[in-house]
């Protein structure tokens, strides 16, 4: 019993270092790109699992850090574009679990 924990918990240790040192490669992690300027505006771009959205302020959260347990706090302004898959989604079409790309 003692070799199997070890070994769980040896399993699950690897998986965090490797998250942290190769990037993310979970469904659940969020991978983003630095803001870069292109023309007069500057473009940032943000991965990630939906976790709830509130239409009415236009804020959005998704999962962020190691397995997504996290949360990270995206206000939605005027100039932001939201895709689901190859498609532009508005808020109200955006449901929890959804992976969305922010830029």
């Amino acid at each position: 019993m003692k070799r199997v924990l070890t070994g769980i918990v040896g399993l699950a240790l690897v998986i965090v270092v490797l998250d942290f040192v190769a990037g993310p490669f979970f469904a659940f992690s969020t991978r983003h790109w630095p803001p870069e300027r292109h023309g007069a505006r500057m473009i940032g771009v943000i991965e990630a699992v939906m976790k709830r959205i509130d239409p009415a302020t236009g804020v959005m959260h998704v999962a962020s850090g190691v397995l997504g347990l996290d949360t990270l706090r995206i206000v939605i302004g005027p100039n932001t574009t939201v895709t689901v898959g190859d498609k532009l989604g508005g808020l109200p079409d955006l449901q929890r679990a959804y992976f969305v790309r922010v830029t």
